[in-house]
C-alpha cells in the first residue's frame, strides 16, 4: 500500500505528541530543528512542517519566530480543542446541545454551590446586573452575551478544570442555543428568573436546588426547540 504525505505527517504528529504526554518533552522545551526532525523520522520538511502545523492546532505547540517550536503547558483544553470542528452547530443540532448542557451544566451547577469563590459571586451577579439592563434597554443580542457569560461562569466556578474546558470549547453553541431559545414571549423575563433563583441557590450553597433549577432552565428551551 501507497503511504501519502498526509498518513506520515500524521504519523510525526502522533510521534511527538506521545513525547510530550510521557514528558520525553516537558512544557517550556524547544524541540529540535526542522532538519533534526527530518532525520529523525526520516521524512521530508514538507512532512515536518504539517505534523507541527496539526500540534499548534491542538494547541500543544507555539512556533516562536526566529527562535523555534516549543512544548505548550498541557491542559485539559488542549486535547479537548481538536473536536470543536466536530461540533459544528446547525439548528437540527440544537436538540443535541440542550442535552450536552443538561449534562455539563447542571453538574456544574452542583459543583459551584459547593465550590464558587466570592469573587465568582460577584462575577454571577454582576452579569445578572447586566442581564437585567439589557432587558431594560430592549437589547436581546446584549442580553443572550450576559447570559452566555453566566452560564460559563458557572462552569468554571465548577472548580473542575475538565468542565471549564467544555465551556471554552462551547460557549459558541451556548449562545446560539440561548438565542434560538428567547423568542416566545416573555421569554426573557422568564428566562432571567431562572437565572436568579440558579444563581440564589449556588450562593447559598444548595447544590441540589442549584441542580433542579439549572434542569428546569435548560428543559424548558430543549422543549421549545422541540415545539419549532
Amino acid at each position: 500500500m501507497k503511504i501519502t504525505r498526509t498518513s506520515l505527517s500524521d504519523r510525526v504528529a502522533a510521534e511527538l505528541q506521545a513525547m510530550i504526554r510521557s514528558g520525553e518533552y516537558k512544557p517550556g522545551d524547544k524541540l529540535p530543528t526542522e532538519s533534526e526532525l527530518m532525520e529523525h523520522f526520516s521524512v521530508s520538511r514538507i512532512t515536518v512542517r504539517e505534523a507541527v502545523r496539526k500540534l499548534r492546532t491542538m494547541n500543544l505547540l507555539e512556533v516562536r519566530q526566529g527562535d523555534g517550536t516549543f512544548v505548550k503547558a498541557l491542559t485539559p483544553n488542549s486535547f479537548m480543542k481538536p473536536l470543536l470542528s466536530m461540533l459544528s452547530l446547525d439548528k437540527e443540532n440544537l436538540r443535541d446541545v440542550f442535552e450536552v448542557r443538561l449534562v455539563v451544566e447542571c453538574k456544574a451547577a452542583e459543583l459551584a454551590a459547593q465550590r464558587a469563590t466570592p469573587e465568582q459571586l460577584e462575577n454571577m451577579r454582576q452579569l445578572l446586573q447586566g442581564m437585567e439592563e439589557s432587558i431594560a434597554a430592549g437589547a436581546p443580542e446584549q442580553y443572550n452575551e450576559k447570559d452566555m457569560l453566566f452560564h460559563y461562569e458557572i462552569m468554571k466556578s465548577s472548580g473542575n478544570r475538565i468542565i471549564a474546558a467544555i465551556g471554552d470549547m462551547i460557549v459558541s453553541m451556548i449562545k446560539e442555543s440561548i438565542s434560538a431559545s428567547i423568542s416566545p414571549p416573555n421569554a426573557l423575563e422568564n428566562s432571567i428568573r431562572f437565572h436568579k433563583k440558579i444563581y440564589q441557590a449556588i450562593a447559598d450553597q444548595d447544590p441540589a436546588g442549584a441542580v433542579s433549577t439549572m434542569q428546569q432552565h435548560l428543559e424548558g428551551g430543549a422543549s421549545y426547540i422541540e415545539s419549532i
